[in-house]
């Protein structure tokens, strides 16, 4: 997820230009007039007219994650109607690549409504912790070690969701 800017993706094929951000909606830019709530919109930098320069293939909804042939992928459903009468998505397929950090989706192609990207980046692969009974943990990345001893608690923590939900745990215990 960015939060001060966009990730943009040039087409090889036309003058089309994507931009996508990841789980949030788009960040608003003076160059790049999206429509409300988009989180994946295709540019056609040869269109002047903005509704067709700028055009929706996707929102967030309540089911972006997925898991599909074991990769994570993100939909982003509802963008604008096409000519068949379907709304518009985008199809985000993540690969896990432990050693790619700061990359950047690429197109793969359009099929009808879809739009589909393919991702390598190492937030696709599962973490893999260490830990001991010693209620320390170590990061796979950066090996430092971390004492949580300190947050363990007789009767645990609960907090509650956005929908009244209560959600009890604790750490190391």
């Amino acid at each position: 997820t960015r939060t001060n800017s966009n990730y943009r993706i040039k087409s090889d094929t036309d003058s089309t230009t994507f931009v996508i951000n990841v789980c949030t909606t788009l960040v608003h830019e003076s160059d790049t007039l999206c429509p409300p709530n988009t989180a994946a919109c295709k540019v056609n930098t040869q269109a002047t007219d903005p509704a067709d320069r700028y055009i929706s293939i996707g929102e967030l909804t309540s089911n972006i994650l997925k898991t599909v042939n074991d990769r994570p992928v993100l939909t982003y459903d509802n963008g604008k109607v096409c000519n068949n009468g379907e709304k518009s998505k985008t199809i985000i397929t993540l690969n896990c690549a432990p050693d790619l950090y700061e990359t950047s989706p690429t197109f793969e192609f359009a099929e009808d409504c879809d739009y589909h990207f393919f991702w390598d980046t190492a937030a696709a692969c599962p973490l893999n912790e260490t830990s001991s009974g010693d209620c320390t943990v170590q990061s796979p990345i950066t090996g430092n070690v971390f004492d949580l001893s300190s947050y363990k608690k007789d009767s645990g923590y609960s907090v509650q969701d956005s929908n009244g939900h209560s959600i009890m745990f604790n750490v190391c215990g």
